[in-house]
């Protein structure tokens, strides 16, 4: 069983994950724990390498201090000028929806990436899936990357958990407030999102910030040594710019 780690800075996401950058990919982040981090993360790894890419969502995703494109104008001249969009419509609050499909659709004929966080969990560390209701994966994804923080093992379950209805029937229990375990989890992970996901993925443990953390997620891994986990921190020192500040450096 071998659960790869890497640290920002030193190692990439596109390095890791199994995915053909030499051919149009649609990326979609499902689960709790990090996605919009995430999202944002590989989009400035594949702008850096003079990728175009399009950050969206197909449910909600919280709104940028700027840079929101929502038209297929604004969006063609954010990628033209600075190499990457953020599409979506902003109709409350301070959260963002995705685009019409129309223009869904047009914006993945015009960028090399379309990363896609493709799932909602009330800022949760772990979520299982409500198949009749989330995630929204688009149909053209070509891989999902499985979300969850491992911040939330040890902590009750109905403290940390999004979807306890949903875990209740995976799990086959009903008594959330006992702990959450390193084997819960991955049963969570790979038994919810069998269900939903249908085409190449990678489960990323976030919040490995230290060498105990990074113990907990080679645990998490071990009860499914076939798939494929990444063990990483990808927010881990709040004294510095967040993944979407960088991002947003990129379109200021």
């Amino acid at each position: 069983m071998k659960v790869e780690k890497f640290s920002l800075g030193n190692n990439k996401l596109i390095d890791v994950l199994d995915c053909d950058f030499c051919n149009p990919q649609v990326i979609s982040a499902v689960g709790g724990g990090g996605k919009t981090s995430f999202c944002f993360t590989l989009a400035r790894e594949c702008v850096e390498i003079g990728l175009k890419v399009i950050v969206t969502t197909t449910t909600h995703m919280r709104v940028p201090e700027i840079g929101l494109s929502s038209t297929k104008d604004e969006i063609q001249k954010s990628l033209e000028t600075q190499g990457c969009a953020i599409a979506g419509v902003h109709p409350f609050g301070h959260r963002m929806c995705g685009v019409e499909d129309s223009v869904y659709d047009w914006m993945c004929e015009q960028a090399d990436v379309v990363i896609v966080e493709a799932d909602g969990a009330k800022c949760l560390p772990v979520k299982a899936p409500d198949v009749s209701h989330e995630p929204v994966i688009p149909k053209n994804t070509t891989h999902t990357a499985i979300l969850a923080g491992l911040s939330a093992i040890g902590k009750p379950m109905d403290e940390v958990c999004f979807r306890l209805t949903e875990i209740g029937k995976l799990l086959e229990m009903d008594d959330f407030s006992k702990p959450l375990t390193e084997e819960l989890l991955a049963k969570i992970l790979v038994k919810g999102y069998d269900k939903v996901v249908t085409h190449p993925c990678t489960y990323v443990l976030n919040q490995a910030d230290d060498e105990d953390m990074y113990q907990k997620a080679l645990r998490v891994a071990s009860y499914y040594s076939d798939k494929k986990f990444i063990a990483t921190s990808l927010y881990g020192n709040k004294n510095e710019k967040s993944p979407e500040e960088r991002f947003l450096e990129l379109i200021q």
